[in-house]
């Protein structure tokens, strides 16, 4: 399965938008409370019914965050999105396979279109988690020069927005956490001083006079001690 999704329960026909592997939000159902966040929904108890369940809808868009998570849930499902632009708009419609976005109500009425409401995924810090890797997440991989947020996890797979806007997958075992200022101002020192010092002028004490006192030529940091 892809996620994010749209599901329906065999026995009760509870429709639940599933955020990760039986994560999700429910949306419809006498058996569920409507708008429940739940985090152990029995996968296998449910069947795919996005395109059926999103087919001539229309609702309402809240956020930029929200227009995003709608074409996230959408793409996911290879349902096209038309071009956009989010400070315009306030409503979102899907007719024949696409998402449109409209400033004004009156479109998808016209088009019979039935209101419906997707809700946006809870924020990554409120959910309760003891592994690190979940929706939310910030990541890097590869050679760690690119960042993204993981929006959706699956089958070893990560579904990720990078910091340029563009959606991507990588396996889980690739991801790491991105470095903290401190680590990377030490990572970037260590190589810049790797790159200006011979290996027969090697000696910690000297390396630490250099840069106390500034003589390391062309180093692009100023090291002061904290204060105590």
């Amino acid at each position: 399965m892809k996620y994010p999704f749209i599901g329906e329960a065999k026995l009760t026909g509870a429709k639940v938008l599933f955020f990760t592997a039986g994560c999700g939000t429910v949306l419809d159902g006498e058996t569920y409370e409507i708008g429940n966040y739940n985090e152990r929904f029995s996968m296998p108890a449910f069947i795919d019914i996005t395109h059926e369940f999103l087919a001539n809808t229309y609702g309402e868009v809240v956020s930029p965050e929200h227009a995003e998570f709608i074409i996230e849930l959408c793409a996911s499902n290879e349902i096209k999105t038309k071009a956009y632009r989010y400070s315009a708009m306030s409503f979102f419609m899907i007719v024949e396979g696409e998402l449109y976005f409209y400033s004004d109500e009156t479109m998808p009425i016209r088009n019979k279109c039935k209101q419906i409401t997707i809700p946006l995924p809870p924020k990554a810090d409120n959910q309760e988690s003891s592994e690190w890797l979940c929706v939310g997440s910030i990541v890097t991989w590869g050679n760690k020069s690119v960042k993204g947020e993981v929006k959706a996890l699956s089958d070893g797979l990560a579904w990720i927005k990078n910091e340029y806007g563009n959606y991507c997958s990588e396996y889980v075992s690739s991801l790491q956490k991105p470095k903290t200022p401190e680590e990377e101002l030490r990572d970037n020192l260590e190589s810049e001083i790797k790159s200006m010092v011979n290996f027969t002028n090697y000696n910690p004490r000297k390396i630490a006079e250099w840069i106390i006192g500034g003589e390391i030529e062309g180093l692009s940091y100023d090291i002061k001690k904290k204060p105590q």
